[in-house]
Parts: structure tokens; sequence; C-alpha cells
């Protein structure tokens, strides 16, 4: 986050037309797609004789916020909700949480966080599956791959190449 200013200016400039309507719009049918799928998995689980009619949302949201990121930033499918659906929890979705839960963790213990070492583990291998995985995004969209050309990360690395006229 950048103070007030001339550069926060500048980056504001720059990403305003990400979020203009007609890139948003671009977006609304994998938002879409995204959220009836979401909607059949909580009725598949819904109907299960075997299971109380109630469930716990948080994780399925959490799955569905990822994917979509995933798709929208990225043009990267984490498989976060086609996980659930087979009722494991995604890699993606598992080092989220870990990171999560390691980043509360140390903003509550402050200096004795790093004292649980079983748990900073967890955290540095949680976040080498991120730093890896966007390492190989970067590399797709540095070759030019069509399928990450419209992804925001995509469109952002074009506007500041441009200086800010590239969008559309």
């Amino acid at each position: 986050a950048l103070p007030m200013g001339p550069d926060w200016a500048m980056q504001r400039r720059l990403v305003a037309p990400l979020f203009s309507t007609s890139s948003i719009d671009s977006f609304l049918p994998l938002v879409h797609a995204k959220s009836l799928e979401l909607c059949e998995l909580w009725r598949t689980r819904a109907s299960c004789e075997h299971e109380v009619p109630e469930q716990d949302v948080h994780e399925t949201l959490s799955s569905w916020s990822l994917d979509i990121f995933g798709h929208v930033a990225c043009a990267h499918d984490f498989g976060a909700l086609a996980s659930a659906r087979e009722e494991r929890q995604s890699p993606y979705a598992a080092a989220a949480k870990v990171i999560l839960q390691e980043l509360t963790r140390r903003f509550l213990l402050g200096k004795l966080a790093p004292l649980q070492r079983a748990k900073t583990r967890a955290f540095k291998g949680a976040l080498q599956l991120y730093r890896s995985t966007a390492e190989a995004i970067l590399q797709r969209a540095a070759a030019g791959s069509s399928e990450a050309s419209g992804s925001l990360a995509a469109k952002l690395a074009k506007c500041a190449e441009s200086g800010g006229s590239a969008l559309t």
C-alpha cells in the first residue's frame, strides 16, 4: 500500500480501467457459472440423506472465491470447487487456510509465533505452493499465452508497458 501522493495517483490511474464496466462485464459469465456450480454443490449436499441439511458454507465460499480469483486475475484454474465437489480439499484451499491461520497467529503472538516450528514449516510450505504457481502463471503470460491474455494481471502488465493507455 502506497501513501497518497504522486506514486499512488499513478498506480490508481493504471488500475482504474481494470474495474471499468466493460472489464467487469467480461468476467460476469465466469462468476455466474461458478455461482451456479456452487449452488449445485450445496443442493447436492443438502439432498444427501446421510448428511445433516445444515452446512458450514465458509469452506465452499472460500473455494468459490479462490477459483474466481484464479480465473479472473491469473487465468489459472485452482480447482477448489471441483475438489469440494469430490469431497476432498484442494491443495490451494488448504494452503490458503494455513496462510490465513498463520498470519492471524503471528499477529496475535508477535515475536513468540516462530517458536511453534511445525506451524512455521507448514506456513512456508503453503507459501511455496503459491510461489511456484505464480511463477508458472508469469511464465505463461510472458510466453504470450492466449489463455492468460484476458486476465487482470496480463491487462495490468500491458497497461503498465503502455503508460496506462492499453486497456479497453
